[in-house]
C-alpha cells in the first residue's frame, strides 16, 4: 500500500534579504538595473506574481523556467541543513548551465529575485528607492514611504528648506534690482558711471557680476530685463567724437569765434595771464664806467 505524503511549505531564509538588499543596490550597473527592473515590475502588478506574468510577455518568457521549471525537471531543489534544535531548508537552483557573461549577468538578478519572492519579508521591502539616497531599504514602519531613515529624512528636509531660503532670497534681490533699474530710467539727469556700477552703488548685495548673470541668464530664473534707456557716453569717448567732429568740419572749431570778423588766425585767444606775469621784473644792473680825468695844458712860462 502507497502513502501519500504532505508536501511542506518552505521559504527563503529571512538573512538572505541582506543579499536581496545588496543585489538591488549593487554598484554594478547591468545586475542592479536587471534586479530592479523585475522588483519594478513586480510593483506595477500589485505584489502578485500571476499578475506581473500575465501582464507582460516578455517576462514571463524570462521568469516561467525559473519558476515551474523546464522540460518537466523542477528548477529548485530543497535540501535540509540542521540548524540549532531543527532544520532548515535550503532552495537550490539546478546545476549551473554554459552560458555568455552577459546571460550570467542577468541569470543572477533572476535568481536573487526568485529569492525575495520566496523570503517571508518580502512585503517589507520598500515600494521604491528613498528619496535621498536611492538605495532600496526595509521598512521599519507601516507609514515609512520615503526615506530609508531618520538620517536621510533630516538631510532631505533641510535641503528642502535651505533651497526654499535661497529662492526667497533670490525673488527678494531680483525684486530690489528691478526697482533700482526702474529709478535709473526715470533719472534726468544721469551719473557719468555705468548703470552697474550705480546699481551697485545703490544696493551692496547686488554686484554688476551678480547683475550680468541675472540678465543673460536662460533657464528664466531670474526674469530681469536691462535698463530701456542706454548709457551715456564716457568722457573720453566723447572728446574723442568731438575730436573727430571738429576734423571733419574745422568751422566748428573751438578757435573760431567770429566768422564775420576774419580769419581764424586774428580770432585766436591770448593764453591767460600766469602768475609769473605779474611779479615785478628785475632792475637791469648798470655797469659803472670810470671817467677819464681831464687833463688841462698849462703854458709853460
Amino acid at each position: 500500500m502507497k502513502r501519500k505524503r504532505d508536501s511542506t511549505l518552505i521559504e527563503s531564509p529571512p538573512d538572505w534579504m541582506e543579499a536581496i538588499l545588496v543585489a538591488l543596490n549593487d554598484e554594478h550597473g547591468i545586475r542592479r538595473s536587471e534586479m530592479r527592473r523585475l522588483v519594478s515590475a513586480w510593483e506595477d502588478s500589485g505584489r502578485t506574481v500571476e499578475g506581473m506574468l500575465r501582464d507582460s510577455k516578455e517576462l514571463s518568457k524570462e521568469l516561467k523556467p525559473y519558476v515551474y521549471g523546464e522540460h518537466g525537471k523542477p528548477f529548485w531543489w530543497a535540501v535540509p541543513i540542521p540548524k540549532g534544535s531543527g532544520l532548515q531548508v535550503m532552495l537550490h537552483p539546478e546545476g549551473p548551465q554554459p552560458m555568455t557573461r552577459d546571460e550570467l549577468l542577468r541569470d543572477e538578478p533572476r535568481l536573487m529575485f526568485l529569492h525575495l519572492l520566496l523570503n517571508p519579508l518580502r512585503d517589507k521591502l520598500s515600494h521604491g528607492p528613498c528619496g535621498r539616497c536611492g538605495s532600496y531599504y526595509l521598512k521599519k514602519r507601516r507609514n515609512q514611504k520615503v526615506y530609508c531613515g531618520r538620517r536621510c529624512g533630516s538631510l532631505a528636509s533641510a535641503w528642502i528648506s535651505t533651497r526654499k531660503k535661497l529662492e526667497d532670497e533670490r525673488k527678494k534681490k531680483v525684486g530690489r534690482a528691478r526697482a533700482l533699474i526702474q529709478e535709473w530710467d526715470a533719472l534726468r539727469v544721469r551719473p557719468e558711471t555705468d548703470w552697474k556700477k550705480w546699481v551697485h552703488g545703490r544696493d551692496k548685495d547686488i554686484t554688476p557680476k551678480w547683475l550680468s548673470t541675472a540678465i543673460n541668464d536662460k533657464h528664466g530664473k531670474y526674469k530681469l530685463e536691462p535698463p530701456t534707456r542706454r548709457d551715456i557716453v564716457p568722457k573720453d569717448k566723447a572728446r574723442h567724437t568731438a575730436h573727430q567732429r571738429r576734423k571733419k568740419n574745422p568751422l566748428q572749431s573751438p578757435q573760431v569765434t567770429n566768422l564775420t570778423t576774419g580769419p581764424a588766425s586774428s580770432a585766436r585767444r591770448t593764453p591767460p595771464a600766469t602768475a609769473q606775469s605779474h611779479r615785478p621784473q628785475p632792475t637791469p644792473a648798470v655797469l659803472a664806467v670810470p671817467h677819464k680825468r681831464r687833463q688841462t695844458h698849462h703854458p709853460q712860462t
